[in-house]
């Protein structure tokens, strides 16, 4: 089971500690926030989803959302 499916499992049922992760947030990191990564989720392994994890709480903490399924929902409008 591909990484993207195996992450929304987790965020649906941990959301205070898995991030989604789909091109939505890999876009806006890269494009918004000039952080730079894999640009597929296919091509992320277990240390890279633990990064991107980090630092999607990082968003979660300076923008005072309550969990990473909020920041998936602010992340989504930002690319939208």
């Amino acid at each position: 089971m591909p990484l993207l499916y195996v992450a929304e499992i987790m965020m649906t049922y941990q959301p205070d500690r898995f991030a989604n992760l789909n091109l939505n947030p890999i876009t806006v990191l890269k494009e918004e926030a000039g952080v730079f990564y894999k640009a597929t989720s296919d091509s992320f392994n277990g240390d890279d989803y633990e990064e991107y994890c980090e630092v999607i709480n990082e968003i979660c903490q300076e923008l005072g959302l309550k969990n990473m399924l909020e920041a998936d929902s602010f992340i989504n409008e930002v690319y939208w």
